[in-house]
């Protein structure tokens, strides 16, 4: 035995008379039109970019947000860099022979870490980047040494062709004619992307 119906279908407190409204057994369901609503909803944001589909794992990937900066901003601070994924890591350690790297092609950018040893210990530390034929590539000031002792620095692959490099480290504000603290020679080696 169903009871009275309370939903009103008239105005607010005039309920229409119960002959005018079906019955709850004849009435449609209300789902369909909900499971149309959310595939409307879910197209619709594909479709404007909102909604992304899920990465494959083959496929890595940073989600930046865009930000649209004022335009006083944007004319005191650079572009950030876009984030990397998977980007390769060399130590070097300082002395006379070479370490042979392997640069994946695929990689925009890498990150060399250097091992202090027994260099003095100070605050703040130069470093130059020079070709074998003792041309400078990069200079750089206020590296700061971590408590495992080491260095770093991200260098992007157009600065490192294939060919055998110096890292020369410094103390900082050092002159370009002084001698370096350590070198880390690298001979670098690129690797072709994979079919």
């Amino acid at each position: 035995m169903a009871g009275p119906d309370p939903l009103p279908s008239g105005p607010p407190g005039n309920p229409a008379p119960a002959a005018s409204r079906p019955p709850a057994s004849q009435r449609l369901p209300f789902w369909p039109h909900a499971v149309a609503a959310a595939l409307a909803l879910i197209a619709l944001g594909y479709a404007t970019g909102r909604v992304r589909a899920p990465a494959t794992a083959r496929e890595p990937s940073v989600a930046v947000p865009q930000r649209q900066p004022t335009p006083a901003a944007a004319a005191r601070e650079p572009a950030p860099p876009e984030p990397e994924v998977n980007v390769p890591i060399f130590e070097l350690a300082a002395g006379a022979s070479a370490r042979t790297i392997e640069w994946p092609a695929e990689a925009a950018l890498a990150t060399f870490v250097l091992s202090l040893g027994p260099a003095p210990a100070r605050d703040e530390y130069a470093l130059r980047l020079r070709a074998h034929d003792g041309a400078l590539v990069l200079s750089a000031q206020g590296l700061r040494r971590t408590p495992a002792a080491t260095l770093s620095i991200a260098v992007p692959r157009r600065m490192l062709p294939q060919g055998r490099f110096v890292f020369e480290l410094l103390a900082a504000g050092a002159k370009p004619e002084d001698v370096p603290l350590q070198s880390y020679a690298v001979e670098v080696k690129r690797l072709q992307s994979k079919p």
